[in-house]
């Protein structure tokens, strides 16, 4: 006869199965229109640096997807080539991502344009200024010098339509965080990704069908 207590086993094998077997991480190789890119000095709590600022393309290496993406960490480094990511729901992260994809979505027609380096500034404001004021110009993080191309109209604009429309309620359900420990966050939208069970989790799900159908053969 079968025990309560192996009963219980069963059911939190079945119902752990789909969590175990939902794993999100995968090879993305990151590549960039380099016409696009533009450069600019940036200050970071006193640490002055030039970095490029654009939006990049990220390929799963299996299925081919492909989805846009901006770099949410700035002294992170990053450069073209595959690298394995965690994709993160934004309800499970740091609602600074949230604001940076509600950014991403806002200004997506500057997608694959040179202007795509100022929602960067912009993003890089969001996620790493910590005085609380939304201004590229000022705070612990700010723009110092575009090295490249002049977006005062394009920042008034973000900035202007961010403080006065921004919603944390927003839906953002299309977007993702892809988080590595080697390299930068980057915010961007989801991949569909088909997952496969892990041999050992197929395993044990197989066994608690077999326990169970003995059960129900050994009572009939």
């Amino acid at each position: 006869m079968f025990s309560k207590k192996l009963m219980k086993i069963i059911c939190i094998f079945v119902c752990i199965f789909p969590v175990i077997a939902n794993s999100s991480t995968f090879n993305i190789e990151i590549d960039a229109d380099w016409g696009n890119i533009s450069w600019h000095n940036v200050s970071l709590d006193g640490y002055v640096v030039t970095m490029p600022a654009f939006n990049f393309e990220g390929t799963h290496v299996d299925d081919g997807n492909t989805t846009h993406l901006y770099c949410a960490e700035l002294l992170q480094g990053i450069s073209f080539g595959i690298y394995e990511f965690t994709q993160t729901e934004l309800s499970a992260a740091h609602n600074k991502y949230h604001k940076a994809a509600w950014l991403m979505d806002t200004f997506s027609p500057y997608l694959d344009t040179p202007q795509s380096g100022a929602v960067q500034l912009a993003i890089w404001e969001v996620t790493h200024e910590t005085s609380g004021v939304f201004d590229l110009y000022s705070g612990s993080f700010f723009l110092l010098y575009s090295a490249t191309l002049d977006f005062a109209i394009e920042i008034g604009d973000i900035t202007s339509t961010f403080l006065s429309m921004y919603d944390h309620n927003a839906d953002l359900s299309s977007y993702v965080v892809y988080q590595s420990p080697t390299i930068q966050d980057i915010v961007g939208n989801k991949l569909d990704v088909t997952e496969v069970p892990e041999p050992n989790t197929l395993f044990l799900f197989m066994l608690s069908i077999g326990l169970l159908w003995l059960k129900g053969v050994k009572f009939r």
